[in-house]
């Protein structure tokens, strides 16, 4: 069973890559550690754990959907899809960036000006980080765009189990 393709294909996105003057690259941080799954789910996630063998075994459930099933490409790049549609009216311009630019969880970009991509960098950021959907590893052809990035993030703890 295969999930819908929502993104653009990679080739595409590269021939559209090519054609800035300056360009950038992130990657979505942990982004296929963040599709949570309810709660009543869960309870089909079960791992059985125990630090050494003579410990007494604890259940714990699985609260995010489990990397390498079927569904966790289509949730995560859908996700993507979502917050470019809830951005169109906003800023148009990042929105479409966002849904046409982005395969699996990295962004291949650009504009013509160091300023404007500049712009661009933090107009995505902000839009994605509104679903805590951060950007790291950020790439560029302009050291001018790298050290507006190289600035200390706050990054919060991701859980990916609850003890039962």
């Amino acid at each position: 069973m295969y999930s819908p393709t929502v993104q653009y294909d990679l080739c595409a996105i590269l021939m559209r890559f090519r054609k800035y003057q300056f360009v950038i690259t992130t990657d979505v941080e942990k982004m296929f550690w963040q599709s949570k799954i309810g709660p009543r789910d869960q309870d089909f996630q079960r791992i059985l754990w125990r630090p050494e063998p003579d410990d007494a075994l604890e259940t714990y459930r699985l609260t995010i959907v489990t990397y390498g099933t079927t569904p966790i490409s289509f949730m995560a790049t859908n996700c993507l899809i979502s917050l470019a549609e809830g951005s169109k009216h906003s800023d148009p311009e990042a929105s479409e960036i966002i849904q046409c630019n982005f395969y699996m969880d990295d962004l291949m970009s650009g504009a013509d000006t160091v300023d404007e991509c500049s712009r661009l960098q933090k107009r995505i950021s902000a839009i994605l980080a509104s679903a805590k959907l951060l950007l790291r590893k950020w790439c560029s052809n302009s050291s001018e765009l790298l050290k507006t990035q190289r600035e200390v993030h706050q990054r919060s703890p991701i859980c990916f189990a609850d003890r039962c």
